[in-house]
């Protein structure tokens, strides 16, 4: 999820921001269960209501910093 990627940790997002963001990103036209699918990830966090995402910041997996660096240098 380009869009909601680049946004810094802890960022808190309306349901239909990240809306938004997804219909900017892809056509897939389901956003209820991609918003499912990147919770299930671990990409964002929800209230209780639902009505509030959290994004969350995870550490790049060593090989993938190591792919991110080879690419950086080309």
């Amino acid at each position: 999820m380009g869009a909601l990627v680049s946004l810094a940790g802890r960022t808190k997002l309306t349901e239909a921001e990240v809306d938004a963001l997804m219909k900017a990103w892809h056509s897939f036209g389901d956003n209820a269960l991609l918003r499912r699918e990147i919770c299930d990830a671990g990409l964002v966090s929800r209230t209780r209501d639902g009505r509030v995402c959290i994004r969350i910041e995870l550490t790049m997996p060593p090989l993938a910093q190591a792919i991110a660096r080879q690419n950086a240098d080309k």
